[in-house]
């Protein structure tokens, strides 16, 4: 069949389709960047951000756990009113980055993720945390213990960066 063709079209049909076949690898080459770069921009702008504003989160409300607990053991100390202001400082710290991690985009099936745990966590700041710390604030450590021991545990238990309990052993 290609012994009618001369050697010097061969080569050039040779070379055309080399020609051709670089131009896919080239374009698939293009394709391949551009869906990296998109997927780059996604881990960046967007889950990094998640991740950083839950942790930021998370961590100050730690801190105004560790803070109110400290004033939990001693009620009858002095340092009480600094620390239930400190508590609440960092209170408002995790209340502004848990606003951050609601603004940033989210797929749908995050939003709703999203919706729930903010109901779990406004439960928590309103029907525990607040009442404890204007418990120690007005001198009822009683109310406080109580709060703490039997109000807040279940409140917390679906909270953002709450450990979560395995049924199983």
């Amino acid at each position: 069949m290609f012994s009618k063709v001369s050697i010097r079209a061969r080569i050039s049909l040779a070379f055309g389709l080399l020609v051709a076949l670089m131009l896919v690898v080239a374009a698939f080459g293009q394709w391949g960047t551009q869906e990296g770069k998109s997927a780059l921009h996604e881990i960046y702008a967007v889950q990094l951000s998640s991740a950083v504003a839950l942790g930021d989160t998370r961590y100050n409300m730690a801190i105004a756990r560790v803070s109110m607990d400290r004033a939990l053991l001693h009620p009858e100390s002095p340092d009480v009113k600094v620390l239930l202001q400190k508590a609440r400082a960092y209170l408002t710290t995790s209340k502004k980055a848990y606003e951050r991690y609601l603004a940033l985009p989210k797929s749908a099936e995050q939003q709703k993720l999203a919706e729930a745990v903010s109901l779990t966590f406004d439960r928590l700041i309103k029907g525990a945390i607040e009442p404890t710390l204007q418990s120690l604030e007005t001198g009822d450590a009683v109310a406080a213990n109580r709060i703490t021991m039997d109000v807040m545990p279940p409140l917390r238990s679906h909270s953002p960066g709450a450990p979560t309990r395995s049924t199983t052993t």
